[in-house]
């Protein structure tokens, strides 16, 4: 790969790009169910981020339920509203909390 990264360097090919925007979708709620990675933001497939979003989601999610009463419906809205608010949406902002 560094041959012909380095060899179209040398004959002088342009390189291409992919613009990579951010569409991040209003979060859905409905109890009992939370939207992650792709289906709470759009990522370009080829970027492959999808899937680490959606990684980051149930990490962070996690990390935010794991001392939760999940029987308890008010606190898990409150939660929710606090995932949907706090989750990172771009690769680049940076480690979820």
């Amino acid at each position: 790969m560094y041959n012909a990264f380095i060899s179209s360097i040398d004959k002088g090919t342009s390189i291409r790009i992919m613009p990579i925007n951010s569409m991040p979708a209003a979060p859905y709620l409905v109890p009992g169910a939370i939207l992650l990675g792709d289906a709470l933001n759009m990522r370009h497939v080829i970027t492959g981020g999808g899937m680490t979003a959606a990684l980051n989601d149930v990490s962070f999610l996690c990390n935010i339920l794991k001392h939760l009463n999940l029987d308890d419906t008010s606190a898990v809205t409150k939660k929710t509203d606090y995932f949907y608010k706090y989750r990172k949406v771009n690769d680049h902002d940076g480690p979820y909390n």
